[in-house]
């Protein structure tokens, strides 16, 4: 759920800031590579499990 709330934020954030060259898929990602996935040891979390968890709110 932290996950889910995270990119939710950031996609609001994306919203504001309008990159041009930047889908909001491309800007979450880039965050969650460079500053969420740095959090778990290395070799224990991959890009595209935190990725699975931003699309859909969990129940």
């Amino acid at each position: 759920k932290v996950v889910y709330e995270i990119a939710s934020h950031w996609r609001q954030h994306y919203s504001i800031l309008k990159p041009r060259r930047e889908s909001v898929e491309s800007f979450v990602e880039s965050f969650m590579e460079t500053k969420v996935l740095p959090l778990w040891p290395p070799g224990w979390m991959r890009l595209s499990t935190l990725m699975k968890y931003t699309n859909s709110e969990p129940s």
